[in-house]
């Protein structure tokens, strides 16, 4: 009774802020737009190439460790997709059918990657006995080349040294378009299983230079 107005009104403050009940945990993320969504990007491709083909991590990547998963749902968030209520097949259904396409951006750029690992690691021989040339379209072109060099003759004693002849030979070559398509299921996704989309690329890549104009074979 002897309380002022005013701490009544504190009190009052007090007691109903008390029975307010604590807000849940939320799992959300707030970016700008720009810069922000593209540094995600970067850090999600950074994540998944870190533990699929062993890239170093970048400085202040935040989802190091993360499953593709989690990833997911860190690039939804980003755009401001509301997830409430969706399973883990309608998470990543949605990923692939979201206007932005940042996680179909993202495993293609690791496709990519496996697939030059690859390239890389195969051994090439070709240049040994192949030159470089350029092809401007995809009709039929004759490339013309130096016959090989035949044995030296054996030079007598105060004989004279005889000139060769070298022939030519003729290959023709042409452009040529080479492809496969192969695809990776949801499951793949859910599971985490990051060789479904790394192992298939990088068994592509030593494919990629055999596809070479190779002359007299």
């Amino acid at each position: 009774m002897d309380c002022s107005v005013q701490g009544a009104k504190d009190k009052l403050l007090t007691a109903l802020g008390n029975q307010t009940p604590t807000p849940e945990q939320s799992y959300s993320v707030v970016v700008q737009e720009g810069e922000g969504i593209k540094r995600i990007k970067a850090n999600a491709e950074n994540a998944i190439a870190m533990r699929a083909l062993g890239e170093k991590r970048t400085e202040g990547n935040s989802l190091a460790g993360y499953t593709m998963l989690e990833i997911v749902r860190m690039l939804m968030h980003a755009h401001g997709q509301n997830l409430a209520g969706l399973d883990k097949m309608g998470v990543v259904a949605a990923a692939f059918t979201h206007s932005s396409g940042d996680f179909a951006t993202v495993l293609g750029n690791i496709a990519n990657k496996s697939m030059l690992k690859g390239y890389s690691e195969a051994t090439e021989v070709f240049p040994q006995f192949t030159a470089t040339g350029n092809l401007s379209d995809f009709k039929i072109a004759t490339r013309t080349d130096l016959g090989t060099f035949p044995s030296l003759r054996q030079v007598a004693p105060g004989a004279e040294f005889k000139y060769v002849s070298i022939g030519e030979r003729a290959e023709t070559a042409a452009l040529a378009t080479y492809g496969e398509m192969f695809s990776i299921n949801c499951q793949a996704i859910i599971n985490d299983d990051l060789g479904a989309f790394t192992r298939i690329p990088q068994k592509i890549g030593p494919r990629r230079r055999t596809h070479r104009w190779r002359p007299g074979v």
